[in-house]
Parts: structure tokens; C-alpha cells; sequence
């Protein structure tokens, strides 16, 4: 008879269970959802961290305007400007990823849920650079699953070749990498990885225009990896 490896997942005491599964799918174990409301005053809500997550320690790259590396000025300069960035490490390289990036990307996404008005839907892994390699990958199959973007708030070590190093491990297996300290900010993200789909309204912005917005998620996700502690041959 075959053995069927039976996985245990780590999950916080402190989380919120509701309909989710582990990280690996090996079993149905129930992850986070993280619900954040936009009311009038646009408060949004606290992540929750399940599983195996890292608080953010790089460098909000719009600090770094004093950087004797002219590049990373440059970088600095246009993240101030809250534009997006892509990293292209293969031609060690960036590039602004702006509001006609935004549109193809939601587009090939089909994103747009009707019940939301022509709101769309976003998926973001909201990282570090600084994890480990067969972290990133993880992170990246994961957007790819769910046809999302991998966004950092800043350099790996404030170092250009050590950012392209780490970010070749994402765009590798297809990922789009982008600095967007801004985004990152405003969803008051703290720790790496944190997963989240976040509602866009049609004018581009973050969150719901609907009437009844204060009954639209801004964005829900879940803090860190749910992964397997150890496996039981049975």
C-alpha cells in the first residue's frame, strides 16, 4: 500500500481561521483573511501574521537620496514621485511601470468583478529582498498562481548588484518585481511576505467609490507562508 504523507502546518495562536488552506495544499488547513474597510476617513485595518514571516528590514528606497551611487539616487527620486519601478535584472536595469503597465496588467488579469462596478482587483506579495532564495521562489510561484506582482520597498543592502541578484530568482519563473515603497506604506505592510488582493477603483486609487463603501474590503490577504512543520508517512 502506498504511503500518504500527512503534513502538519504551522498557524499563529493568535490567527483568525476562516476558509483558506495551507501554503502547499497538502492539506486543508485554515489561513488568515485580513479584512480592511475604506469609510469616509479611509482607516484601514491590521495584518494578522500566520506562519512564517520576517518584518521588514531594507531600506525605503526614497530615503536613499544621499546615496554616492547616482543610480540609486535616480531610483530614490522617482519613488518620491510615487512611481513604480520594475527591475529588469537580466539587463541589469529599471523601468517605470506606469499607469499603461497597470491597465495591461489588470486587463491580462481580468480582474474587473462586476458586483464592484468596474473596481478591480490587484493581487500583490508584498516582500523584502532580503530573503532567502528558496523564499523568493515560493513567493514567486505564488503570484504567478494567483497572476499577481511582487512589490519591494527597497534595495537588497542598499546595493544595486545585490538587488538584481536577488531579484533574478523571482523574474526567473516569470514574476514582475517592482519598487513601490509608496503602495507598500499606504498598506501599511510590516513584515515579508504579506499576500493580498486590494480593490482598485476605476480613477486608479486604492479602495472602494461605491456608496455603500464602507462595506467594500480596500484589501484582504494573509501575512507569511503557511508551510508543513514535518510529514508522517502513514
Amino acid at each position: 500500500m502506498k504511503k500518504l504523507p500527512v503534513i502538519v502546518c504551522a498557524l499563529s495562536a493568535s490567527a483568525v481561521l476562516s476558509l483558506s488552506g495551507c501554503y502547499y495544499g497538502a492539506i486543508n488547513v485554515p489561513a488568515v483573511l485580513v479584512g480592511s474597510y475604506l469609510g469616509q476617513k479611509a482607516t484601514y485595518g491590521n495584518y494578522s501574521p500566520v506562519g512564517n514571516s520576517w518584518r521588514l528590514k531594507d531600506t525605503d528606497i526614497r530615503k536613499l537620496t544621499n546615496s554616492p551611487d547616482f543610480k540609486i539616487i535616480q531610483l530614490a527620486q522617482l519613488s518620491n514621485k510615487n512611481q513604480m519601478v520594475q527591475i529588469l535584472p537580466d539587463t541589469q536595469s529599471f523601468r517605470v511601470f506606469d499607469a499603461n503597465d497597470l491597465a495591461t496588467y489588470r486587463q491580462e488579469k481580468t480582474a474587473v468583478n462586476p458586483k464592484w462596478n468596474d473596481h478591480s482587483v490587484d493581487y500583490y506579495a508584498f516582500i523584502s529582498l532580503d530573503m532567502k532564495d528558496k523564499d523568493l521562489s515560493d513567493v514567486a510561484d505564488n503570484v504567478l498562481k494567483n497572476k499577481g506582482l511582487v512589490l519591494a520597498r527597497g534595495l537588497k543592502n542598499d546595493s544595486l548588484s545585490e538587488t538584481f541578484k536577488a531579484a533574478k530568482v523571482l523574474t526567473d519563473k516569470g514574476a514582475i518585481v517592482l519598487l513601490a515603497p509608496a503602495i507598500m506604506e499606504q498598506m501599511k505592510v510590516k513584515r515579508s511576505p504579506t499576500f493580498a488582493d486590494v480593490v482598485v477603483a476605476p480613477d486608479g486609487s486604492y479602495g472602494c467609490t461605491r456608496p455603500d463603501s464602507k462595506s467594500c474590503a480596500t484589501y484582504s490577504g494573509q501575512v507569511g507562508f503557511l508551510r508543513p512543520l514535518f510529514e508522517i508517512n502513514l
